[in-house]
């Protein structure tokens, strides 16, 4: 190399792809997720098929996920590129940027990545305290359904030790609660 200094740019590629086949129902789980600006953009559609998307801005993490599995990547630098391609409903793509830096002869550079590959669940994913749990979202009555979980495994771990009374016993609670709606409507 010559003693100049030499402006060096490259791409994080990532991807996932399912060994199972995958039905229509499953499709409409693939997606590719960025948060961007602190805001949640995805790539969910089948129309975007083999359609890449670009994005620029302050880029936190990126997820590619499945209906059960995710494999998220935040990288420790800033990132401010992102391109992301569905490729079919079991392989995805993501060309993740960096900003570029400049190497003097002989100099090194290292960049770290923090990587999550597993299930989509919310409590693990938010163990790791990287923020990629907000990668799963299942809208306005997601929240309802992490407290009746919570309180499922309350019932479980803390006192009986069992899925099938845990179930009655959770169901009993959500009756109580609603019996004075069901009263009314008599």
């Amino acid at each position: 190399l010559s003693n100049q200094d030499i402006p060096l740019a490259y791409q994080v590629i990532s991807g996932i792809q399912s060994q199972s086949t995958t039905n229509k129902m499953d499709e409409r789980y693939s997606q590719v997720l960025v948060s961007l600006d602190n805001q949640i953009k995805a790539n969910a559609s089948s129309r975007l098929y083999n359609r890449v998307l670009a994005f620029q801005g302050n880029i936190e993490w990126t997820s590619m996920k499945s209906k059960y599995f995710s494999v998220v990547v935040k990288p420790a630098e800033k990132a401010s590129a992102l391109s992301s391609t569905i490729i079919s409903p079991a392989i995805f793509q993501v060309n993740l940027g960096l900003e570029p830096v400049t190497l003097a002869k002989n100099e090194r550079i290292t960049h770290s990545f923090h990587a999550y590959f597993g299930p989509n669940e919310y409590e693990q994913m938010a163990s790791y305290k990287l923020g990629v749990e907000k990668s799963i979202s299942g809208g306005p009555i997601w929240y309802l359904g992490q407290i009746l979980l919570k309180t499922m495994r309350f019932f479980y771990y803390k006192l009986f030790h069992n899925w099938g009374l845990a179930i009655i016993f959770l169901t009993l609670l959500v009756s109580i609660a609603a019996y004075p709606l069901s009263r009314k409507s008599l």
